[in-house]
């Protein structure tokens, strides 16, 4: 093994044998090769170019891991959602006319607050590295005085950022096109249901117009009940059919074990 690595060295130009030494020189230093190597290393601008490459390569291997770990930290949904309010009112609603409320609370929370007042549930999920409409967007359209008005007065209003901790892992829908905002139906088990899509940059009368077909439709929609009437009837319909299989297999059973006795 050590003759192959001496000759593949011997090719890239290194010469790993002593010069002009003699037995006693090397019997005081019976290790002088490490130096060597070393000094011959940095002779070669091939393996000094490879050592520092390699170098890169792990050094921005362990970077990404640590970056990756530090994204996977679970955080307050509160305090993502009042930094987002804060961020939304200092950047884009500064001067203007009129804001949607967004509540600065988690998602769960405003799902729990859209359940207790029976009111459709408007989410804007914010996007700052692929959404190249994002400026416009917040402030000719969510911060129009009618778009605003109307979302404050008929729905409950809340929005994050897409690397929120409430976003990422549970309602964000996949290969969606930013801006995005979506229209949600909870009822008072807390149960969600998409109304409504609403992607791209829209004029105000467009999404103002949208905001109202939703209210007109399904505003009133929202059962008292714990369940809506064909939750109730589904579940109703697999209960019966669980227990006519559990029937089956238990007759199938004793036909076998009689058939075996």
């Amino acid at each position: 093994m050590g003759q192959i690595i001496a000759k593949i060295l011997s090719i890239i130009g290194i010469d790993l044998r002593p010069k002009n030494l003699s037995d006693d020189h090397r019997d005081r230093n019976p290790s002088p090769a490490p130096r060597w190597i070393f000094r011959n290393l940095t002779k070669s601008p091939f393996c000094v170019t490879s050592a520092v490459g390699i170098g890169f390569f792990v050094a921005g291997g362990v970077l990404a891991c640590s970056l990756s770990i530090f994204d996977r930290i679970p955080r307050n949904p509160a305090e993502e959602a009042a930094g987002f309010v804060a961020s939304f009112e200092r950047h884009y609603a500064a001067g203007a006319e009129a804001k949607p409320n967004f509540l600065p609370v988690g998602f769960s929370e405003a799902k729990r607050l859209a359940a207790v007042h029976r009111r459709l549930l408007f989410a804007y999920f914010h996007n700052p590295k692929r959404d190249p409409y994002l400026t416009i967007f917040c402030k000719e359209c969510l911060c129009s005085p009618a778009v605003a008005a109307y979302l404050n007065g008929n729905f409950v209003c809340w929005g994050g950022n897409i690397r929120a901790t409430d976003v990422r892992n549970r309602i964000l829908p996949p290969r969606s096109i930013f801006p995005l905002c979506i229209v949600f139906q909870v009822d008072a088990n807390q149960s969600l249901w998409i109304l409504r899509k609403i992607e791209g940059p829209l004029p105000p009368q467009t999404m103002l117009c949208i905001l109202q077909r939703m209210v007109r439709l399904h505003s009133a929609a929202i059962p008292d009940s714990e369940y809506p009437p064909d939750r109730r009837e589904i579940e109703n319909f697999l209960r019966c059919f669980l227990f006519f299989m559990r029937s089956r297999v238990s007759s199938t059973l004793d036909l076998l074990g009689g058939f075996i006795s």
